[in-house]
């Protein structure tokens, strides 16, 4: 989970998983 928030961007966390970025 924080490697993905690393890739974009310090999110909340649990955000990251609806996060735009990683939808692409």
């Amino acid at each position: 989970m924080a490697t993905e928030n690393k890739q974009g961007k310090p999110n909340n966390g649990p955000l990251t998983h609806q996060n735009p970025i990683e939808v692409h």
